[in-house]
């Protein structure tokens, strides 16, 4: 009887551990409003959002769109927008917003908000082929004067990364697979046999491939190896805890694409 409860209790505590492991955040409207958030797409298109308690303001200067409707963060991807809430629900993984004039409903996915970082995905989003996989990144005015944060190569290494799935996109498979703390093989669309190439972490961007930091530099802001024709690959890692890991592409930067990759732990 005994060893039947304490397995019950094990295997509670197991669950356990895995929901808070594979928990999506919630975050806060008090980093989101009150900022001018500012993206750019390709090499000419600049978008800009600003958020009060209540109303998402959108703006695409080149094309002269300006809009404000009324929006609210919640925990789940509400198809069919809620005016209860406006003001109201101030935390949540999604930006809800409301679009009366094109009898619309937008979700955005936060996938990272800071001070001065806003990146999220469209959701539900059908990608096009050289697209971004709607996911947007925004900064404020301070963003470059921003102290990097550092990351530690022992929460990648040994691990398995997969891009977070596209509605309609069979073709944006793209794993990481972190063999050691010096190996590294990517498999995307342009490389199925998958790509292996040896990598470390440094604090700033570099303009060659180092090998004597190979297995010794820890920590830090980029992740930099080498590509099947010895071409430099450099991410800049901005998000890396509870199962999730967000990179930047500087090498990637088509006229749709902003380089940035979500990728979730493989099971």
């Amino acid at each position: 009887m005994k060893s039947s409860i304490l397995k019950i209790l094990l295997l509670t505590t197991c669950l356990v551990f895995m929901a808070d492991g594979f928990a999506q955040q919630s975050f806060q409207q008090s980093d989101l409003i009150n900022k001018r958030w500012k993206t750019k797409t390709g090499k000419h298109t600049a978008y800009y959002h600003k958020f009060t308690n209540t109303k998402n303001t959108f703006i695409d200067k080149e094309n002269q769109i300006y809009s404000t409707n009324y929006y609210y963060l919640s925990d789940s991807p509400d198809t069919v927008f809620d005016m209860s809430k406006v003001g109201k629900s101030r935390s949540g993984r999604y930006i809800i917003t409301n679009y009366p004039e094109k009898s619309k409903v937008f979700i955005e996915e936060i996938l990272l908000l800071t001070n001065n970082t806003l990146i999220f995905k469209i959701y539900p989003y059908i990608a096009p082929i050289g697209g971004n996989y709607g996911i947007l990144f925004y900064h404020t005015i301070n963003y470059q004067k921003t102290k990097l944060q550092k990351f530690q190569i022992s929460d990648i290494a040994g691990k398995k990364w997969e891009m977070d799935s596209v509605i309609d996109c069979p073709y944006c498979k793209f794993v990481m697979e972190f063999k050691s703390n010096k190996k590294l093989i990517i498999w995307d669309i342009y490389d199925p046999d998958g790509l292996n190439s040896e990598y470390y972490l440094s604090d700033k961007i570099e303009k060659t491939f180092d090998a004597s930091k190979l297995g010794k530099n820890q920590n830090g802001r980029y992740i930099i190896g080498l590509d099947s024709e010895n071409h430099l690959l450099t991410y800049e890692i901005l998000r890396l805890d509870n199962g999730r890991l967000i990179l930047r592409d500087l090498k990637t930067f088509l006229w749709s694409d902003n380089g940035i990759r979500a990728l979730h732990l493989a099971e």
